[in-house]
């Protein structure tokens, strides 16, 4: 068989073609493992949510109402019921529950719930008997976790409000309320029957009111819940079917996975320079070789293609061992989210995602190695007869722009990708290539500015490694460039992960709450005020009072409802819990307008309105935006079926994440007193023995009033965000991967020459001392430039990500990013130095010897 020269002199080359740069197609294989890794946890996510959606629904609808249902949803439940639908219905609120016999108490989801629950999916008892008996009542079935925490068993008594009832083991597969699980704790099932005695159901509790059903088969879930949704909407009551339940939760962890797979498109341009440096060496090296082929006849374009299909092969055994990586990563990943994800995942392969990760990674490695394989063609037969190793082959301005636009343009196919979006494409395809650009700036200046004022005076080594950073064929713009940009991605993950951390870590201070007690109705306040005072700590009562919109600027709240789209319309159908006060809260600042307590002239249509009847009221300024109101508008409120007339004096910013009764709406003091609602009570004290004594005395005198102790919340909340933090962290050790391998492929490039001046140095006298101060001044010189620009850039871009792409706090931790730079500064020592053993190794005589 005629095999073409180009084909089989790439194979002769293969061996030492994958001994010198196959490994650093690891760098191509660490940005595909992120890639093909993340895509299959996606799919996982999407396919498990989609699978069990109608289970962890609890069936193919669910309304929820913060009210019981009114005579018309239930006329509805009752016909769905009445066509062969299975019906179930449950009351969920958070509460206290205590063992009596350990003494634990813990703040759980307590679900009561009836014989027909679940409406869909299949419980799991153990022992198998626990879901038949729950529905006979006396009884409680529990999540496995409470038996831990509360350190339970089966036949052991909890106590829940007034009543007492036997644990009669666990439960699962039933529908739970997640978000409530993440913050308060686990579940615990009962009977509905046995909820009214146990008195922890008063008027304001929080509580949700649930209908699962489950539809014959053939029943259209969607028909129905368009049929019913406007209406339900208008009464409080949301309609989620199980394909919506399903995109929720989707959507919940696809926002982590692009984000994290915006990781490694970072990683992938990484492992592109490093590759591209990495073959730029190995070219270099050819060059006799190649010139001694074109003197016994071989053609450019011969030599053009073997060394493509060279790069090709390395490039596709490295994407090869991307994709078996990015196996383990999905495999992996949901071990470290395991207890944040609300779902079981079952991993499986992807055909797709591995074919696109095969492609994908030769691509990138052709396409970022061309720039040195364009030089082959130009390759002088004169190079075997004369020493012209040291010469740059020139390359015209045109392929040069072609080049840069197939990297671009790849650069910009790998984000919108995985993000979807063209916009956002451009947007991170445009921020890669303004930070490449400033890091090429930034080596230009550095090489100028080392040339001009490099001292004459410094110590010969600081001087002669210096001036390596502007030697001929020196790898400077590389080398900072390839730096900076890995701690340019770095600094951007630590500045995410800071903020995402600070989102959910309760700062306890003396001024923050540490127990907080709810569902304290009127006429128990005064009794829980002096139990707080005979415990010894001191605690603030804020009333809550529930309330409906009924008129915004003098337009019904019905007649609103008939123009909105339906995305707006939340805002005027919702319970809004509304206080009154004399002065602002502790995280709250009014912004514009005046605060009733404050001196100064009111506003005419203030005043005008204040005549007529209305109450003065603050407003958060988000919600004011929604509704278009401000200082002046009048807001009618619908407060337990009695009209309260508002006036809108003052726009507050409130800080949301505090763990802070916060509120949309703030009365001045005499409007809702005589209203019914209940009060929140905050109790500041650090001494555990305190919080338990108020605990005890609680459960003893008022069932009905639940807490939170906020320091387990911290607890779970830590757990959680340490959890995300770990999967970012390993995110950051692929760039750290990938920088290292750049880094090292780019000082290789220059090791040649190093070795060639180092036996020069020796030769006219210099010891290994001097020629060891001179490596390490270059190195350290571009670790820490290259480092310092990188890190800057990185915790400008992670604030730019934070505050403009995901609306959270864009603090940055310059403590952090300071410790970065100097874990940059030494990974650059360390690598350059390993890279120039040889160099001081080898004797002089050898080295001229092999150059003459």
């Amino acid at each position: 068989m005629n095999v073409p020269f180009s084909l089989r002199h790439a194979m002769r080359e293969g061996r030492s073609g994958f001994s010198r740069i196959g490994w650093f197609m690891t760098a191509i294989a660490l940005g595909i493992a992120v890639l093909v890794g993340l895509y299959g946890f996606q799919k996982d996510a999407a396919n498990a949510a989609s699978a069990q959606a109608r289970d962890m629904l609890g069936g193919d609808l669910r309304f929820q109402s913060n009210n019981e249902f009114d005579a018309r949803v239930t006329a509805v439940l009752d016909s769905l019921a009445g066509s062969g639908a299975r019906v179930a219905r449950g009351t969920s609120l958070a509460t206290i529950v205590s063992a009596t016999g350990s003494g634990v108490s813990r703040l759980l989801q307590v679900n009561a719930v009836d014989a027909e629950f679940p409406a869909a999916g299949t419980p799991v008892g153990e022992p198998a008997d626990v879901p038949g008996r729950l529905a006979g009542g006396g009884g409680v079935a529990v999540d496995p976790q409470v038996m831990g925490q509360l350190g339970v068993a089966r036949g052991d008594e909890v106590r829940i409000g007034n009543s007492r009832f036997e644990v009669l083991g666990a439960l699962s597969g039933v529908p739970v309320d997640f978000a409530l699980q993440w913050v308060v704790g686990p579940a615990v099932f009962m009977s509905a029957a046995d909820l009214e005695e146990t008195g922890i159901l008063a008027f304001g509790s929080l509580a949700q009111h649930r209908a699962w059903i489950a539809l014959p088969v053939g029943a259209d879930a969607e028909r129905i819940r368009n049929r019913v949704r406007r209406e339900f909407q208008a009464r409080g009551v949301s309609v989620t079917t199980a394909e919506e339940e399903a995109e929720t939760l989707a959507a919940g962890f696809e926002g982590l996975s692009r984000f994290l797979s915006l990781v490694g498109l970072m990683a992938l341009v990484l492992g592109g320079i490093g590759v591209g440096s990495a073959v730029s060496v190995y070219l270099g090296d050819k060059r006799t070789p190649m010139a001694v082929l074109r003197c016994l006849g071989a053609g450019r374009g011969t030599l053009f293609r073997a060394y493509l299909l060279q790069t090709v092969l390395l490039g596709g055994a490295g994407a090869l061992l991307g994709v078996l990586g990015g196996l383990a990563i999905q495999f992996i990943l949901p071990v470290f989210l395991n207890g944040v994800l609300p779902f079981g995942l079952s991993p499986r392969l992807y055909p797709e995602a591995i074919a696109v990760g095969l492609l994908l990674g030769t691509w990138v490695a052709v396409v970022f190695s061309l720039l040195p394989l364009v030089r082959v063609p130009g390759v002088s037969p004169l190079v075997a007869l004369r020493a012209l190793n040291d010469e740059e082959v020139p390359v015209t301005v045109g392929l040069r722009v072609m080049v840069a636009a197939l990297v671009l343009l790849t650069l910009f196919g790998i984000a919108i990708l995985q993000l979807g979006s063209a916009l956002a494409a451009a947007a991170i395809t445009l921020a890669l290539v303004v930070g490449m650009g400033v890091l090429g700036l930034v080596s230009r200046g550095l090489i100028r500015g080392v040339r001009a004022l490099l001292p004459a005076s410094a110590p010969f080594a600081v001087r002669q490694g210096l001036s390596g950073l502007f030697r001929p064929g020196n790898q400077t713009t590389t080398v900072v460039t390839a730096l900076g940009l890995g701690a340019f991605l770095m600094g951007s993950l630590l500045v995410v992960e800071n903020s995402l951390r600070a989102g959910v870590t309760l700062e306890l201070g003396p001024d923050r709450p540490t127990l907080v007690l709810f569902d304290i109705q009127p006429d128990q306040r005064e009794g829980v005020s002096e139990l707080l005072g005979a415990a010894g700590v001191t605690a603030e009562m804020v009333p809550i009072v529930p309330a409906r919109l009924e008129s915004v600027r003098g337009e019904p709240v019905a007649e609103i409802l008939a123009r909105v789209r339906r995305g707006n319309a939340w805002m005027y159908r919702r319970v809004y819990r509304n206080t009154y006060r004399t002065e602002p809260g502790p995280e709250e600042r009014v912004i514009e307008g005046r605060w009733w307590t404050e001196a100064g002239e009111e506003d005419p249509r203030v005043a005008a309105a204040i005549g007529a009847g209305a109450f003065r009221i603050s407003m958060e300024t988000g919600l004011a935006r929604d509704l278009g109101v401000g200082i002046g508008d009048r807001i009618g409120w619908d407060v337990q079926g009695v009209s309260v007339p508002s006036v809108v004096t003052s726009l507050r910013e409130v800080d949301w994440a505090s763990f802070q009764p916060n509120f949309f709406a703030i009365f001045e003091p005499g409007a809702l007193e005589d209203a019914p609602g209940m009060a929140v009570a905050l109790v500041r004290t650090s001494d555990p023995a305190s919080r338990a004594r108020v605990q005890d005395a609680l459960l003893r005198d008022y069932p009905n009033v639940s807490f939170i102790d906020v320091t387990t919340v911290q607890e779970t909340l830590g757990r959680i965000a340490g959890q995300i933090a770990l999967v970012l962290r390993s995110m950051a050790g692929f760039i750290l991967g990938g920088g290292t391998i750049v880094l090292l492929a780019s000082l290789l490039t220059t090791r040649f020459r190093r070795r060639r001046e180092s036996a020069l140095l020796k030769t006219l006298g210099a010891r290994r001392g001097t020629i060891r101060g001179a490596l390490l001044s270059e190195y350290a010189a571009l670790g820490g430039l290259g480092g310092l620009v990188g890190v800057l850039l990185g915790g400008l871009g992670g604030h730019l990500l934070l505050t403009r792409f995901f609306d959270l706090p864009g603090g940055i931790p310059w403590m952090t990013l300071a410790g970065l730079w100097v874990g940059l500064l030494l990974l650059a020592v360390v690598v350059g130095w390993s890279v120039s053993g040889p160099v001081l190794r080898s004797p002089p005589i050898s080295v001229l010897r092999d150059e003459s």
